[in-house]
């Protein structure tokens, strides 16, 4: 099988045809819990935050739980195959 560019322009590779995708259901009732009501059990965010550095993000997680990170790519990202970015 031929590679593709994935969103990106790339010399002798063609465009990756568009792929489908499969959203899974989202429901408002707890299958195991009757009990809980879905308007009122909703969680939201009330504000974000930078931590940096692996014993911040180590005492963050004890602390208060899960964490989410994101980092900024260039176009190029794409077509990244190893090493250091």
């Amino acid at each position: 099988m031929q590679g593709c560019a994935h969103h990106v322009t790339v010399e002798g590779m063609t465009p990756c045809p568009d792929v489908a995708t499969n959203e899974p259901v989202c429901g408002t009732t707890c299958p195991s819990n009757t009990s809980i009501d879905y308007t009122t059990d909703k969680v939201r965010g009330a504000s974000a935050y930078g931590i940096k550095g692996v014993d911040a993000i180590k005492q963050e997680i004890y602390n208060n739980g899960s964490v989410t990170a994101a980092f900024t790519v260039y176009e190029d990202f794409l077509t990244y195959s190893s090493g250091v970015y």
